[in-house]
């Protein structure tokens, strides 16, 4: 396993996410940065915040106390449980599932690409840094 990853991922309408995670810093690392035509989102996992940074209308410069940012947070919660309830919701009491199948195989399929892509990447700074 990695115990630290920091990706850049390029999305087909132009928008660009960073992802960083880490087990092995001082602190523990859960952030994902979305970056679009509209502004910026970034996730901290870690602190259950989301800040939302509008882009400044083109030709425009926004004074310094005029923020164009909201932010917001969430409560803790046991995530990993609330996933197992809605599980024996779907199966039990037939509810609507919250991903589905395909929606989890795709997601599946971009976390592979995105570690294979990190091990790639290592791979190739090792061969730089081998000797001879």
């Amino acid at each position: 396993h990695l115990d630290m990853v920091n990706a850049r991922l390029r999305f087909g309408n132009g928008a660009v996410a960073t992802l960083v995670a880490s087990r092995l810093a001082a602190r523990t690392e859960r952030r994902m940065r979305l970056f679009g035509r509209e502004g910026l989102l970034s996730l901290d996992f870690a602190e259950r915040s989301l800040n939302h940074i509008q882009r400044p209308a083109p030709g425009t410069v926004p004074a310094p106390d005029e923020g164009g940012v909201a932010r917001a947070t969430w409560p803790a919660a046991d995530l990993i449980a609330a996933e197992h309830e809605a599980f024996a919701a779907a199966v039990l009491d037939h509810a609507p599932v919250l991903v589905d199948g395909p929606a989890g195989r795709r997601a599946l399929a971009a976390a592979l690409l995105v570690e294979a892509a990190a091990i790639a990447s290592l791979d190739r700074a090792a061969a730089l840094l081998a000797p001879g």
